[in-house]
């Protein structure tokens, strides 16, 4: 009798996510691999400051969007003497948005609200990156 309870307890237990996860890692079918998992940094630049400034010179953009686009522009090509001296990859946001601030005269929710066309089009060019 304390068997079938027991086995009842079991079977009434909550499933984690640790139980999903690992059977889902078990199942090939559900599983893949990566073959190119290293992109570099530079090429991805430069690869972004190129598609930026056709992007500038040929979208049909407000005067700051197209003020940002220049900043944008410079700094991805100073960008190695701009964050030098980070301890990380990671870069500080406040320090790019000063930059942009000073760069353009605009304010933080300008630069925000301009910076829209830039994220459509930098997740164009991660989808391609990607595929």
């Amino acid at each position: 009798m304390g068997q079938i309870i027991k086995d009842q307890k079991e079977m009434n237990r909550k499933i984690s996510y640790e139980d999903i996860a690992s059977s889902l890692e078990e199942n090939i079918k559900f599983s893949y691999s990566i073959e190119n998992d290293t992109i570099e940094a530079t090429s991805v630049i430069e690869n972004f400051k190129k598609q930026l400034k056709l992007f500038v010179d040929t979208e049909n953009l407000s005067d700051n969007e197209t003020k940002l686009g220049y900043a944008l522009i410079d700094l991805f090509d100073n960008y190695e003497n701009i964050f030098m001296g980070a301890d990380n990859n990671k870069f500080n946001k406040n320090v790019i948005l000063l930059s942009l601030r000073e760069m353009t005269n605009l304010s933080t929710k300008e630069i925000r609200n301009s910076m829209k066309k830039y994220k459509k089009l930098y997740g164009s060019i991660l989808g391609d990156l990607l595929k």
